[in-house]
């Protein structure tokens, strides 16, 4: 086949489907209205429903009401936390064992005199002496 040939087949083939497609579409729309023809469905509102829509606000007023007892929560939430948190304080470091021994070790320096270093000179000589005589 040339290339003439192909495009003439491809054609014919593209305009039978279109015809196709549009024929079942009108056919569809053909059931469903035949289909539709025997309801005549139109919805009945009751008194009930209609006191209830009267006071029903518009939905904009409705998403703020909303909005606003969210943010009320939140804001309820956070400050009970406040609270908890502030309750739990005790205004004084709670240092833990060895940090609280390091800060006594640290004030047990600062108390030394002169009198302690010149002792601390003596012990570390007769220690040295000690290493000697062992070696």
């Amino acid at each position: 086949m040339h290339k003439e040939e192909w495009d003439r087949l491809v054609d014919r083939l593209n305009a039978s489907s279109r015809r196709k497609k549009q024929y079942q579409g009108i056919m569809q729309a053909k059931r469903e209205k035949e289909e539709m023809e025997g309801f005549r469905f139109r919805p009945t509102i009751t008194r009930k429903s209609r006191a209830l829509a009267e006071h029903l606000k518009s939905l904009p007023e409705r998403m703020q009401a909303l909005m606003h007892r969210r943010k009320a929560k939140i804001d309820k939430v956070k400050e009970e936390k406040a609270q908890r948190e502030l309750s739990e304080a005790t205004f004084r470091p709670n240092l833990n064992k060895p940090t609280r021994s390091r800060a006594t070790e640290m004030q047990d320096r600062m108390r030394r005199r002169v009198g302690h270093l010149l002792r601390y000179d003596l012990d570390k000589q007769m220690r040295a002496k000690q290493r000697r005589q062992i070696q």
